[in-house]
């Protein structure tokens, strides 16, 4: 059973969806302007469900990204892609344009930076000569010095064989004068050494002051972070990826988080949370600021929805299926930011739950899950599922579905599935450690040929082209 648009007022097929309160309402065209007439005092904000064809309305004044209220005063602007504010009628050149002056100004830094590196080089050099200059000179004085000693050592030795030839002790000779003193001196038949020097080499204190004569840092780069948002609590765990770091924190919401719920990445530490079970399924929707740890409420799903599957894609955020009060769903929705309200997409064409979306070359892939085995192919663009003649190995299973370059590959039990998006009639399978159900609350999240994804109350890691997966972190 699909849940169906309904007019709050009048109970026949919603047209229109409004936002003026906390709580988006549902109206038939008629309803709708009687509810604009009797309450004057409101911004209302209506779009029309399922009708992607109409231009997006374009108020007098200036509105925020999201479309809930006039920029100076959205709370939800501000948690947009980058932090910009837009208005709705942006188009996808002024989103390119940023893009393009972005990654114009990343090239800039890296070039700043390698000319720095070069900088760096030519120091270093210019050091190396220096101290290898400074290192001649102080040996090479050591080497006078030592030239001067072994002189003096000669003259002596010479002076003491001349004493013994002579007739006399010629007491201008210092080894001459030395043995008459010795003679007439009482240690005589003592012990006797002549020390004419001492020396002693601090390597350690050389090399270690060569060791810590430069400071070099090597600066990681911005890495991004999964945040585990755990069950039947307001615990958040976020896991930084590259250097697989640990972070408990505490969201500050008013009820505990949900079990079945599923969540996005829509920004670094911002997360677009949704559905549940707790008191019954739930079609609550949360904006989630991980590093804040602050929650905003935003629209309710239009259906309540447990182990559906979610994906940000092209500024929307999309869920298939999962769970309802009256069993598993196909219906999938939107999410759209800019117009602020939840639309209507076609359903899938089988209903599922447990399992996660993914997009690929411009489609947005579902696959098995329990109540399904088959594999389907959406396209945003004409709102279609198509099914892919691809057989899974296990006719209901919880089931995680990623990408990684042009494939997407899918896990099932101890199976994977890897299938080129461009001829999906070859795929190839392979065998991973299987440790429990794949289903992950999230969609898989890629690092060149690196997948990280929930697993089993752990973020897992599979290397791609090694097929070994380990465990970097626990969410208990």
């Amino acid at each position: 059973m699909e849940t169906v648009p309904m007019c709050s007022l009048c109970k026949q097929a919603g047209t229109t969806i409004c936002y003026c309160k906390k709580v988006p309402s549902i109206f038939c065209s008629s309803c709708y302007n009687q509810h604009k007439n009797n309450d004057t005092q409101s911004l209302h904000m209506a779009n029309y469900i399922e009708n992607l064809s109409l231009p997006k309305r374009t108020p007098e004044y200036d509105m925020c990204f999201c479309g809930s209220s006039t920029q100076g005063s959205c709370k939800f602007c501000r948690f947009s892609i980058g932090d910009k504010r837009r208005r709705l009628h942006d188009s996808q050149s002024v989103v390119q344009d940023q893009i393009n002056e972005m990654s114009n100004k990343i090239c800039d830094e890296m070039a700043r930076n390698l000319t720095k590196v070069e900088h760096f080089k030519k120091v270093l050099i210019e050091t190396r000569q220096k101290v290898h200059s400074q290192l001649e000179y102080v040996l090479q004085k050591i080497s006078a010095k030592i030239t001067d000693l072994e002189q003096m050592i000669q003259d002596i030795a010479f002076e003491a064989e001349s004493a013994r030839m002579g007739e006399y002790l010629d007491e201008s000779k210092y080894a001459q004068r030395l043995i008459k003193d010795y003679i007439n001196s009482p240690k005589m038949n003592t012990s006797f050494q002549l020390e004419l020097f001492d020396y002693q080499i601090n390597l350690d204190i050389v090399l270690d002051s060569i060791n810590n004569f430069c400071l070099f840092e090597k600066k990681s780069l911005p890495s991004p972070s999964l945040s585990y948002f755990k069950p039947k609590s307001n615990i958040c765990v976020t896991c930084t990826l590259g250097r697989h770091e640990t972070l408990k924190s505490e969201i500050n919401c008013m009820e505990t988080f949900k079990t079945g719920a599923a969540w996005c990445t829509i920004a670094e530490q911002k997360y677009f949370y949704c559905g549940g079970e707790g008191k019954g399924i739930s079609n609550q929707v949360l904006l989630i600021l991980a590093n804040e740890g602050s929650v905003f409420a935003m629209p309710s799903m239009n259906a309540s929805r447990s182990y559906h599957a979610i994906l940000y894609y092209e500024k929307s955020v999309y869920v298939f299926g999962g769970t309802s009060p009256v069993g598993r769903l196909k219906s999938v929705e939107k999410y759209d930011f800019e117009r602020s309200q939840w639309l209507y997409l076609p359903s899938m064409l089988q209903p599922r739950s447990h399992f996660t979306a993914t997009s690929c070359n411009k489609f947005i892939y579902v696959a098995g899950g329990c109540g399904s085995s088959t594999i389907e192919k959406f396209n945003p663009i004409e709102q279609q599922f198509t099914k892919i003649p691809v057989n899974l190995p296990f006719p209901s299973y919880w089931t995680l579905t990623a990408s990684s370059g042009n494939s997407i590959l899918i896990f099932q039990g101890n199976v994977c599935i890897s299938i080129d998006t461009r001829t999906p009639s070859q795929y190839l399978k392979f065998n991973v450690e299987n440790t429990g159900g794949w289903w992950s609350e999230m969609p898989a999240f890629a690092i060149n040929s690196t997948l990280y994804f929930f697993k089993k109350n752990t973020i897992a890691c599979l290397d791609v082209e090694g097929k070994v997966l380990t465990t970097i972190a626990s969410v208990l």
